[in-house]
């Protein structure tokens, strides 16, 4: 959701001209990416398989930087065409449907992951009942 309020805070920024509304909108997006990034690690290590593990960051790390470097220059050629408040509309858009479908997809494959997960410890952590003592 910050990610998400962060792009359009960013082109209230662009609509307004203000200094103080793009330092917010810059902190908000700095806080999010930091939990997005935080927790996508996390989900990435916490449920992949051992043997994949690295595999699985990598590959995180990989579609990260690939979103990065076909979305800046994609949106530089907008901007260079259309002008600042089309590229941050058309970034904002792009970006926030991007989010919304990483948010579905996420919470649909690790729900399922995650009450596993958690049926595992409770079973794990089930009291073993001790004998009685012999008297």
């Amino acid at each position: 959701m910050g990610s998400l309020a962060a792009v359009w805070l960013f082109v209230l920024t662009g609509a307004t001209h203000s200094l103080l509304l793009f330092f917010v909108a810059s902190a908000v997006a700095g806080a999010a990416y930091a939990f997005d990034f935080a927790g996508g690690l996390t989900a990435l290590s916490r449920f992949a398989p051992a043997p994949y593990r690295a595999g699985m960051v990598s590959g995180g790390y990989l579609v990260g930087y690939a979103a990065q470097g076909i979305g800046a220059p994609a949106l530089g050629a907008v901007v260079t065409a259309h002008g600042l408040m089309a590229g941050l509309v058309t970034g904002a858009a792009v970006s926030g449907g991007f989010f919304v479908l990483v948010a579905v997809v996420g919470l649909t494959v690790l729900t399922p992951l995650h009450r596993a997960d958690r049926a595992t410890v409770r079973h794990d952590a089930a009291p073993v009942p001790e004998s009685a003592p012999a008297e």
